[in-house]
């Protein structure tokens, strides 16, 4: 699996247009805000066209527990959980996430994809939560 791209098309960050038809969004201060919709990119690699695999997508708030603080508590913000079918060798993972439920702050966002077989693959991606009045700063 690819790395994680998070970014928001109403604010001005990175973008790749991977075809004219599509672009991918960048955020490179990983910072959004609270009453947007972030968007999230990623590609799925080595499954053949319409094989099934299942997703996994949570977010949860860094810090506070664990060692020195670094890992936050183990309770999800977020989780979403879907039966997927992949288009080919390269299958492309997008999804719209709302922030709107999420205090200010720090998290994770983690992406796995587990296959037919039960292998399991996972990536994440830190950013932060701020509020509307806060958005000049990024």
């Amino acid at each position: 699996m690819s790395g994680i791209a998070l970014g928001d098309p109403t604010v001005a960050t990175v973008n790749w247009r991977p075809s004219p038809e599509d672009t991918v969004y960048f955020n490179p201060l990983q910072r959004y805000v609270r009453t947007s919709t972030m968007q999230l990119y990623a590609e799925v690699y080595g499954l053949a066209a319409d094989a099934p695999f299942k997703s996994e997508l949570t977010v949860v708030k860094r810090g506070g527990g664990g060692l020195f603080g670094l890992f936050g508590g183990k309770k999800k913000q977020i989780s979403l959980k879907s039966d997927e079918r992949a288009t080919g060798p390269a299958t492309i993972y997008r999804r719209g996430l709302g922030l709107d439920k999420l205090s200010p702050g720090d998290y994770w966002l983690e992406l796995a994809v587990t296959d037919a077989g039960g292998q399991t693959v996972r990536r994440r991606q830190p950013f932060s939560v701020i509020e509307p009045r806060d958005s000049g700063s990024h």
